[in-house]
């Protein structure tokens, strides 16, 4: 699958859609800094306490936690795009690896972000849906999804520039194609 669409037109659409993802949830920040003064949610932060979770809910009011549910909604498909994203990438940077075991690991990585950030999702869903109830008993796994998803991100980013910084430097260790810059 990732073969028929290590192609530079998907590489540029999803990119693209990245780009537009991130333009919907920051001018979604900016409405909810315009009507209560924080645009600070619980998807950026790295983890959170309970105590940070209600802080942050209790500080968006009604409108900015149904502004933030409808977001939820775009935010369910966000993660198949970057994670798409990403496994192309490391699809088409991938140098050959002495242990076929490394490549499945790599290719995890991703996967593992979106889904995480997909309980992430549901997650703040039912915290913001059934505020304030259930938020002491819900943001401790929530934040679990959410650390997990970051550190996902990161591995995923650092093994996508150690796989270019080789396939600058070394070409002939590519596993799939020539040139990466050229495919």
């Amino acid at each position: 699958m990732l073969e028929k669409l290590n192609t530079k037109r998907t590489l540029l659409i999803l990119a693209l859609a990245v780009i537009g993802f991130n333009m919907l949830f920051f001018l979604t920040g900016l409405e909810m800094k315009r009507h209560h003064g924080s645009s600070e949610v619980l998807d950026i932060q790295f983890g959170y306490t309970p105590e940070t979770a209600m802080r942050i809910l209790s500080n968006m009011g009604e409108y900015g936690r149904s502004l933030a549910r409808y977001t939820i909604l775009a935010d369910m498909v966000y993660p198949l795009v970057y994670g798409l994203l990403f496994l192309i990438l490391l699809y088409r940077f991938m140098p050959r690896l002495p242990v076929a075991f490394l490549e499945y690991v790599i290719y995890a990585l991703p996967v593992i972000a979106v889904i995480c950030d997909w309980l992430e999702n549901i997650w703040e869903w039912r915290m913001m849906t059934h505020f304030p109830d259930n938020v002491m008993t819900l943001a401790p796994m929530g934040s679990v999804f959410t650390t997990v998803k970051w550190y996902a991100v990161l591995a995923s980013l650092v093994v996508l520039g150690i796989e270019v910084l080789i396939a600058l430097y070394y070409p002939t260790l590519r596993k799939h194609g020539t040139n990466p810059y050229y495919n």
